[in-house]
């Protein structure tokens, strides 16, 4: 079920696939995923530390349309209302202001900055415009009882390891290291969050294998767990593709529940929402254009 792309676009390359076609269809809409109904036109993500200052993300923006875009307009955006969300759930909420635009770097593709007018008392990973999304309840194993961090812990891996048996020869038998879990509660149903690593520490060529795995089960704690979805990378110590989640909410028109991923390569990164389309399925359904120098 991976639908990750484990390798970055390259906005110069994509830049040229799609000239001749948007040489005549200049005023169409690409489809990028994004659903504005239910998800709002924009998303936010912290720029600092500051709490403060934010990136703004274009979700209808792709890589060969920000490539080409060296200011956007955002005045619309001023004074709009955004929840906060982090991985503990809600945030708080704040207010946007928009900053005035400066140029990227030679070579940078960013999203236009803003600010928030107010500083939320919580830290905070993403942000929607108010009343479109919700907090999900969702634990980190650091704040799980002892046992069932373990028992989280060792269901990811036992599933891990059944789905990797046909996966890069080099990583076979190397041990499973879960450097993050969650566990998400929604009604009858468990899901179980892992990010995954196994890694090859040759002195020459470091590499490692990153798992983004979701498995769920129904029907009480006796209930068997099955994989709801799966994206693995591979590659160089250094220039693997990453991921981490920044937060879990619930859209309030689609009553969808979503995480929010964040993709990082050497030099830069993208979001995304992972989406659970139905029972036991989830479904990458927008990723942003591609940001980074």
């Amino acid at each position: 079920m991976s639908c990750g792309r484990d390798v970055k676009s390259n906005p110069e390359d994509s830049a040229r696939a799609t000239v001749a076609a948007t040489a005549n269809k200049a005023q169409t809409t690409v489809n990028t995923g994004w659903d504005e109904s239910s998800a709002g036109q924009f998303m936010i993500l912290p720029a600092s530390d500051d709490g403060i200052t934010a990136a703004l993300v274009l979700p209808n923006e792709t890589d060969s349309t920000l490539s080409k875009s060296r200011t956007f307009q955002v005045d619309s955006f001023a004074n709009a209302s955004v929840d906060l969300f982090n991985t503990a759930g809600a945030a708080g909420r704040s207010t946007i202001a928009v900053n005035s635009q400066q140029a990227p770097a030679e070579g940078c593709l960013v999203w236009p900055g803003v600010r928030l007018i107010s500083k939320p008392s919580n830290p905070w990973t993403v942000g929607f415009r108010a009343g479109y999304a919700k907090p999900i309840q969702i634990d980190s194993v650091e704040k799980l009882s002892a046992t069932d961090s373990l028992g989280v812990t060792t269901e990811l891996i036992k599933q891990a390891s059944a789905i990797s048996v046909k996966s890069d020869p080099a990583f076979q038998g190397l041990p499973f290291i879960v450097q993050k879990a969650y566990r998400i509660s929604m009604g009858d149903t468990t899901a179980l969050i892992g990010s995954i690593v196994r890694k090859i520490n040759e002195e020459a060529n470091p590499r490692e294998e990153h798992l983004l795995l979701i498995v769920e089960r129904n029907d009480g704690p006796d209930a068997p767990y099955s994989v709801a979805y799966q994206n693995r990378s591979a590659g160089a110590e250094d220039a693997v593709r990453t991921n981490a989640i920044l937060a879990a909410v619930r859209f309030v028109k689609t009553n969808r529940a979503a995480i929010v991923l964040s993709f990082e390569y050497d030099d830069g990164g993208q979001v995304a929402l992972l989406e659970r389309i139905s029972g036991a399925s989830w479904k990458i359904t927008w990723r942003s254009a591609y940001t980074g120098c």
